[in-house]
């Protein structure tokens, strides 16, 4: 290279003297045949030569200072080339990403040097190579699918996932970016931009079993349980049925305690292998602390009686639990207790698992420790249902529904940024009521919209009253799925607002993952308007099992509240703790505020405030209390001294 541009820079000289000696050589050469070959006088030859020699010398000249002109911008613009072309080496050579150039037939032309850093292999083992033998078999037809795309210019995305083999045989995860500079002669092809995003993936496969599955045994947690519970019972043939069996660990408290936590875990372990081997199942879960669910598929064109396999097939399950084990040196003889229901063709999952959970307590009476759901269970139910639905619409006529709001509390203060409606009803004879006792009864039989309506007038008032002082705080109200069926929510929410003259920017939603994702055609467009308009929306109970890390980037919200069954465990193991974490750090960099629900010790705000969590709400801070009782002098009780010591 310094070659060139030292030959460059002596061209002009070198032109210059050329022209110069030839010239001199054709004037005096020529002038002096004329001289012998004619009568010219010897006089008019020296002038004539002067002359043309003195052009000749004045030629040469211009020429030089022209030469040396353009060989000065031609070096300058080869050294900028060269530049440029060193820093793209250094850039491309310094990189973490790997480079690839493939041909029109797929045949890798160049490879930047981060691919031995980051695969494994030299730079010349894979040049020459179709970049197939590359990619994992099951990516291979959708990579190439991609990249003709890019050729065609008809790509949607300029990003693409794909599984590149290393030098030792493993996978990683590649994130590609790709351009088409076929038409750039330096080039002549498809360049890839690939990063490597394995521990990214993996992170987020990791979470994402984390909401679906139980860290400890591994097996479906009680929302995964519940899915695959209603897909097995839509297949159940008409001659057939399915036993739902719901397994108690009995004195599961004094063993743990005994053996240690990390050995009940342990023995949680076996217990799921034993489920598992004892009746192979079609859907099995830890759907409790020491409760196991499983649906175990009963054959009934035998003739045979459905309810007396079923407790055979209970049986069994609890002569496998009684197997004893030996954990940690202590030798251990479990015994379980199991309420049984059944499911039959068209059959309810959700009713058979709570007539499951039900006949659970009846089972820990009983001689056997099992007991089967009695067929008129259903019946009985709907009875009692009947009978709470006309006294809950005679509450909500009278407007005995009374409206508790608990408190949230920034973590990083205590100070008490926002606070959550929830209804309640003070029933004459069973006493007050939470949301779980009826709202399932509202929900399904016309009554949602009420009640979202009180709640909704009665937080638009609380706004109004409780941000009179300067200090702002946001009221929220939860509203189902049901609620955005109805075309008129958006107006509801408008109007309380309006009625009371309460701020939107202060006023917040909360929406479970079942009403954003069940049904996200009539939740999303609904939503959109809400914000809009200038509403907080919140993701509620985030981690319950419903929803996928990637929904969240569809979803319109502002925050996002962590299930307290996550916040509860944070502080008793690095799974845990790494769990919450992660979804602290997601929930950021997707730009939302996160709530941890459910604190009810004050070691765990000291975790929480370590990883970045921004408020909280649980029985810590306060319990739901009616809003009399929720002053602005009241607030400073809401964060008990042992509290405000973490906090500080």
């Amino acid at each position: 290279m310094r070659r060139v541009r030292t030959g460059i820079r002596r061209l002009a000289g070198r032109t210059a003297a050329i022209y110069l000696v030839v010239g001199c050589a054709w004037i005096l050469g020529s002038d002096l045949f004329v001289l012998l070959t004619t009568d010219a006088d010897r006089g008019d030859f020296v002038v004539n030569s002067l002359k043309g020699l003195g052009f000749v010398f004045f030629t040469a000249a211009v020429l030089l200072l022209v030469l040396r002109g353009w060989s000065h911008r031609v070096s300058e613009a080869w050294d900028a080339a060269l530049g440029e072309r060193r820093r793209f080496r250094a850039l491309v050579s310094g990189s973490s990403d790997v480079v690839l150039v493939l041909a029109d037939d797929g045949v890798i032309s160049y490879a930047s040097p981060a691919v031995t850093s980051v695969l494994g292999w030299a730079s010349d083992e894979i040049v020459g190579q179709p970049i197939a033998e590359l990619l994992h078999p099951d990516d291979v037809h959708s990579a190439f699918g991609f990249w003709e795309s890019v050729r065609s210019g008809s790509a949607s995305s300029d990003r693409f996932r794909s599984r590149f083999c290393t030098s030792t045989g493993r996978f990683r995860h590649m994130e590609m970016a790709a351009a088409d500079m076929r038409a750039e002669a330096s080039v002549g092809g498809i360049v890839l931009n690939a990063r490597d995003v394995s521990p990214r993936v993996e992170a987020e496969q990791r979470l994402e079993d984390a909401l679906h599955y139980d860290f400890v045994t591994g097996l479906a947690n009680r929302g995964r349980f519940l899915e695959e519970l209603h897909g097995a019972s839509r297949v159940v043939r008409e001659s057939d049925s399915l036993a739902l069996l719901v397994v108690d660990l009995d004195r599961f408290v004094e063993i743990n305690e005994e053996v240690g936590r990390t050995n009940g875990d342990a023995v949680l372990m076996e217990v799921g292998r034993r489920l598992g081997e004892a009746t192979d199942p079609v859907a099995l879960g830890r759907i409790g602390g020491d409760e196991f669910g499983l649906a175990v598929p009963l054959d009934a064109s035998a003739g045979g009686d459905l309810r007396a396999e079923a407790m055979r097939c209970a049986s069994r399950v609890a002569e496998a639990i009684a197997e004893p084990l030996e954990i940690g040196g202590v030798r251990l003889r479990l015994s379980t207790s199991i309420g049984v229901a059944l499911i039959g063709a068209h059959g309810d999952p959700d009713a058979a698992l709570a007539a499951a959970e039900a006949s659970l307590h009846s089972a820990r009476t009983h001689p056997e420790r099992i007991a089967v759901a009695a067929e008129g269970k259903h019946r009985v139910g709907k009875a009692r249902a009947s009978t709470i639905v006309s006294e809950l619409r005679d509450a909500i006529e009278r407007g005995e529904l009374e409206v508790h709001y608990q408190p949230q509390c920034a973590l990083d203060s205590g100070a008490v940024v926002g606070a959550e409606a929830l209804v309640r009803w003070p029933h004459p004879t069973r006493g007050m009521l939470t949301p779980g006792a009826f709202l399932p009864f509202a929900e399904a039989h016309g009554l949602q919209g009420a009640i979202t309506r009180v709640c909704l007038d009665d937080a638009a008032r609380r706004c109004v009253e409780w941000n009179g002082d300067g200090h702002p705080m946001k009221v929220s109200v939860n509203l189902s799925l049901s609620d955005f069926r109805r075309d008129s929510i958006v107006d509801e929410v408008l109007a309380a607002l309006e009625r009371h003259g309460a701020s939107a920017e202060l006023f917040g939603l909360e929406l479970t993952e079942h009403t954003l994702l069940a049904e996200p055609d009539v939740s999303l467009g609904a939503m959109r308007r809400l914000r809009d308009a200038g509403l907080h929306l919140s993701i509620d109970d985030f981690g319950t099992g419903y929803s996928s890390i990637a929904h969240l980037r569809m979803l319109p919200v502002d925050e996002m509240k962590i299930d307290r069954s996550f916040v509860a465990a944070v502080t008793k193991n690095e799974v845990d703790q790494a769990i919450v974490s992660a979804l602290i750090g997601l929930g950021h960099r997707l730009g939302l505020s996160i709530v941890a629900e459910g604190i009810e010790d004050p070691v765990v705000v000291q975790r929480l405030r370590k990883e970045g969590c921004d408020v909280g709400q649980g029985f810590l801070f306060g319990r739901p209390t009616l809003p009399g009782d929720f002053t602005r002098e009241a607030f400073g009780r809401w964060v008990p001294e042992s509290a405000a010591s973490s906090l500080n």
